[in-house]
């Protein structure tokens, strides 16, 4: 019996390491991946409402990447505030 619970546990936490690893390179962010492929680098910034994600170019322009990918338009972050 204890050779037995020993093989089931060892057996499957291996497959779901592998498993693991696998799902974080194959899930990339869609809006980020945009970014890249227009030339500019992701960026995020946190807010008082959460995180955003942004796209910087290379002539200094940034971009909200969802909306550059969801509405082809460009949504510059707001005003940073000054303390």
């Amino acid at each position: 019996m204890g050779v037995v619970l020993k093989y089931v546990l060892t057996s499957g936490s291996a497959h779901a390491a592998g498993y693991c690893d696998y799902a974080r390179l194959a899930l990339a962010n869609p809006a980020a991946v945009n970014c890249a492929e227009k030339g500019g680098a992701s960026e995020v910034r946190s807010g008082a409402g959460g995180q955003t994600g942004y796209c910087r170019f290379p002539d200094g322009q940034i971009c909200e990447e969802w909306a550059l990918l969801r509405d082809k338009r460009c949504v510059p972050p707001p005003p940073e505030k000054k303390p």
